[in-house]
């Protein structure tokens, strides 16, 4: 059995790793795994556990810079120039498999080639079914947000230039729910009972090497990430942080704190695996990979959303008991694609934090087994295609 994974890399590196975990589960079974993304997941194929083909593509757009409307021609040639690259290597490669992260916009190429697909999607790609009981104003703001790039907005203008320039199903997003195989790694969400769409637990991610534990007290400690790609400047949140936290530690990604108050660590990027469990408590911009890895331990979490993605994680996170959030008002009042910080005063912030501090915080502890589970549903998948297939 061979399994191409096909991940999208736009302006971070969260697809990439999920997939990862994913393929090491399936290695580690026997089965051979390929991946297909741009350039710049080389560096990190080249330090996971085992070694991968990479098959590189042109891949030079991110979901997170499009018109929620309407994208423009220049994104569009792009997505388009990744779907040529795409077809032509699945015309040669033919694998038994593909695994699209998130695969939203590979999936019309492997049905004009009737190869078996399957997305692993999360949070906001599912805006449009999932279900949330009297939601908030601002609960209801970011989801019809997302809702309305994928059904009648961005993704179905994508779907339909796709179909008419390369000769691809038409497909709109509406159907592409109810038809393809979707794996969600997220619990929690409150989906419809569609028979295609399978939900599994958190997937742990981390990206970097594990902290020394001499540079810390991590039991006092809060750990700071903005995900492998955030560009905003989080000098302020670890300064305030610093004041709460005998001990802060932050990833700071690609990014540099224009001043370090003393009894804070820095490095460019930490393994999570090797802070959970043993922090205090974490703040994030509420990447799935980072609220999983900690909610396995019910660490306590801040999620302060610098996206559309993380704003929704913000809200099911905290309906589900993993993660409070602080920001996310300000940013429905003004909600759109891009990254930034959403608007909040020190007062908000260090209230939050005090709330983390408190001896009488709970989180919610979830098992975050979803790359084994995945990786299990993949074959039991596989081999019920085969044997439908005669």
């Amino acid at each position: 059995m061979r399994i191409l994974m096909i991940a999208h890399i736009g302006e971070t590196l969260g697809h990439l790793v999920r997939g990862l975990a994913i393929a090491e589960e399936l290695t580690s079974r026997g089965i051979r795994v390929e991946f297909a993304a741009s350039n710049k997941a080389e560096w990190l194929l080249k330090n996971s556990k085992y070694d991968y083909i990479h098959h590189k593509l042109r891949w030079r757009w991110s979901h997170n810079s499009c018109d929620p409307d309407k994208p423009p021609s220049s994104f569009l040639d792009g997505v388009l120039e990744s779907n040529l690259d795409v077809l032509e290597l699945l015309k040669s490669l033919r694998p038994d498999l593909i695994v699209g992260l998130p695969g939203v916009f590979t999936t019309q190429v492997a049905r004009h080639l009737e190869i078996p697909h399957i997305s692993v999607l999360h949070g906001p790609y599912l805006s449009p079914i999932v279900y949330i009981k009297e939601p908030s104003p601002t609960e209801s703001v970011v989801l019809e947000f997302a809702k309305h790039i994928f059904y009648g907005g961005c993704v179905d203008a994508i779907f339909s230039r796709l179909s008419q320039v390369l000769g691809l199903p038409e497909l709109t997003y509406e159907e592409y729910l109810r038809t393809e195989i979707i794996f969600v790694p997220q619990p929690g969400l409150s989906l419809p009972n569609y028979p295609n769409i399978h939900q599994f637990g958190f997937i742990r991610a981390s990206i970097g090497p594990p902290l020394d534990d001499r540079d810390a007290n991590l039991g006092e400690a809060c750990y700071i990430t903005f995900g492998s790609g955030n560009p905003c400047d989080i000098t302020r949140i670890v300064e305030w942080a610093r004041n709460v936290f005998p001990w802060v530690i932050v990833s700071t990604g690609r990014t540099k704190l224009q001043k370090i108050p003393s009894s804070t660590v820095t490095k460019p990027f930490i393994a999570s695996s090797s802070l959970a469990g043993r922090v205090a408590a974490v703040i994030s911009h509420g990447g799935i990979g980072t609220v999983g890895t900690f909610a396995e331990h019910g660490t306590p979490q801040l999620i302060i959303p610098t996206e559309c993605d993380q704003a929704t994680m913000a809200v099911h996170a905290a309906r589900l008991g993993i993660a409070k959030h602080c920001g996310l008002d300000s940013w429905a009042e003004r909600p759109r694609l891009g990254r930034h910080l959403p608007e909040f005063s020190e007062e908000q912030f260090l209230s939050s934090l005090r709330i983390l501090r408190s001896p009488s915080i709970y989180s919610l502890k979830i098992i975050s087994s979803g790359a084994s589970e995945v990786a299990s549903a993949l074959v039991s998948e596989h081999l019920a295609l085969q044997k439908a297939s005669g």
